[in-house]
Formats: structure tokens, C-alpha cells, sequence
């Protein structure tokens, strides 16, 4: 994961994804799914992330936490452009949200 600010605490997490996308033929598409976020420390915090196509942007929240992440909260919205289609794609997201870290 990069981020705009290098010296971000989530700059270079490594990104650990599951979920679904249900896309039809008519244009109705729904998406869910979760990721774990590891930092440099070793540090996780999940989210969960889910949209339809009814939504200008998807939405995200915070679920779980282990170490600084431990009883985090927050959330957000994610905006998702695909660069390349196909098999061998990629695709470009940027989340905008907070998460509180509790110290």
C-alpha cells in the first residue's frame, strides 16, 4: 500500500484481501470483502469494505485490531478506478476515512 504522506504509519502496509463481487449483466453489481493490513511492526488492522452500483463510493470500517491497532475504530469512504480490465488487470483505490487509535 502507498500513500501520499511517506511518513505515514500505513505507508507500505502489506494488504491480505478476501471477498466477493457479484457483477451481472445488467449493470447490478455488489461487493464485499475484507483485509488484513500488516505495518512494518508486524501490526494488523482489518477492514471490511463493501458497495453497489448504486454508490458514488464504497464504504469501509474498522473491525479488528491486533498491537497499536488494538480496540482501533473509524472508517471511511473508497473510490475505485480500473486501470487495466482482464485477468491479468489492476486497479487503483483511494480510501478516505480516520481511524482512531487507541493509546
Amino acid at each position: 500500500m502507498a500513500m501520499k504522506d511517506p511518513n505515514s504509519i500505513f505507508q507500505n502496509l502489506k494488504l491480505e484481501c478476501a471477498g466477493v463481487i457479484d457483477s451481472r449483466k445488467d449493470s447490478v453489481c455488489k461487493a464485499e470483502w475484507y483485509c488484513d493490513h500488516t505495518d512494518r511492526d508486524g501490526d494488523v488492522w482489518v477492514g471490511h469494505w463493501w458497495g453497489d452500483h448504486t454508490m458514488t463510493a464504497g464504504k469501509f470500517e474498522v473491525i479488528h485490531g491486533t498491537g497499536k491497532y488494538t480496540g482501533a475504530t473509524g472508517g471511511g469512504t473508497s473510490t475505485y478506478t480500473e486501470l487495466k480490465p482482464g485477468a491479468n488487470g489492476f486497479a487503483i483505490t483511494v480510501d478516505n476515512g480516520l481511524i482512531d487509535l487507541k493509546r
